[in-house]
Order: structure tokens, then sequence, then C-alpha cells
């Protein structure tokens, strides 16, 4: 996999066991990487390409992660995508759904029998969707440290999102190195390849690849 930018001259190859570091020293060019592809999440257009061997949407296979403080396990992209994996699951309890829904449909004949209205209605089946937004089915995000939680996050981007690409912004301000390398394991393990934007070079990790856009809009690597 490929990620590309013609603007600044980037060329950055993923490949398996090794972390790319894109590190942008002057503010304004930081300012437009950043700008660039949160548009491109969002579905709109932007100066990266990311492909492998064919071109991949950003906005269905990139996470970018701004702010970790501001994770959100349960976000509507992933709450939407976690129903419908459980209602797959819940189409072949049909047994379990009949008898749910005839002691529903049950109670609500005996509770609209005790008003006065004789003009009430209401579905005779439900969908599973339906039940789990009644019963605030969520993941559970009750993290010990920012560390735990973002390895977390990345689980669930791979099991509930299948995200192939996750881009951090300044991850290093806020990891050790040691959290970083069992962060990058983690991603390897669920198939997820990792981009770390940072505004100053900090500290090296082991196979990581530095590409460096100077103040004079200049590409070294690293």
């Amino acid at each position: 996999m490929r990620l590309v930018n013609s603007r600044y001259g980037i060329n950055i190859e993923f490949r398996e066991n090794e972390i790319n570091t894109l590190i942008v020293e002057k503010p304004e060019f930081l300012t437009n990487v950043v700008q660039n592809i949160m548009k491109q999440i969002e579905g709109e257009e932007g100066d990266f390409v990311l492909s492998d061997n064919t071109s991949i949407k950003i906005d269905k296979d990139v996470v970018f992660i701004v702010n970790p403080f501001a994770i959100d396990f349960n976000n509507k992209k992933i709450i939407n995508r976690l129903y419908e994996q459980l209602s797959d699951v819940g189409n072949d309890y049909i047994q379990e759904y009949n008898q749910i829904n005839s002691s529903i449909v049950n109670t609500l004949d005996k509770i609209t029998n005790q008003v006065s209205y004789n003009n009430i209605t209401y579905n005779l089946e439900f969908e599973w969707k339906s039940l789990y937004k009644l019963y605030n089915v969520r993941i559970d995000d009750n993290c010990s440290s920012l560390f735990e939680r973002i390895d977390e996050y990345i689980k669930i981007l791979s099991n509930v999102y299948h995200s192939r690409l996750v881009v951090f912004l300044n991850l290093k301000d806020y990891l050790s190195m040691e959290q970083i390398q069992n962060l990058k394991q983690s991603c390897f393990y669920y198939k997820m390849h990792v981009l770390l934007i940072e505004s100053v070079e900090r500290y090296k990790l082991n196979q990581e690849n530095i590409f460096v856009i100077d103040k004079d809009r200049c590409l070294i690597v690293k």
C-alpha cells in the first residue's frame, strides 16, 4: 500500500512490520496536510492518493486520530457497523426472535386495552437494531490509561470497521517509545498500517521510516 502527495513529494510505502512517520516542520504545511486528510476522510477531494495496485478510498479505509483523548468507541459509524454485525448473528436466532416478539406484542395488547383509546396501533414485528438501540447496546470504554484506550480502539477499528490505515497526529507527545512499539505490534496483528504525523522529530522507533518536510518544503528521507 502506498500514500502519495505530489505537492510535497510524499511517496510512502507501507510494509509489514514497519512504521512510517511524517514530520512536517512548518506550521502552515502541517495545517495543510492535516486539513487535507480530514477533508478526504469526510469524502471530499484532496491532495492525497492511497493505492494498493488500485485506488483505495480514504474515507472508507483510513481513520485519522487527531486527539487521542477524544476517542469515541461508540461513534455513529462504529455503532451502525456493530449493530449490522449483531443483526446478522441475531437473524440465526429465529425461535428466540419469535418468543421475544410474541411476548412484546401480547404485553402491548394488555397495556393498550387499559386506556380509553380505540385507535392505537403498533408494529407486530421488530428489528434487531431497534432492540439494541432500546437497550443501549454499546462497547464498554472503561480504560485505565490513554495507551489502553488507543490499543482497544485499534481492535475496534479492525473488528468492526475493517480499517486498513490509522493515522495519528503528534502521538509521540503522549506515548512513550515502548508504548508506541507495543501499539505498532497491535496494529500489525490486526493487519493495519500506521502513519504518525509529527511536528518535530523526537525519538526513532525500531523499524521506523522517517520522512521530513522541512521549512523550505524539501522532503528528506531518513
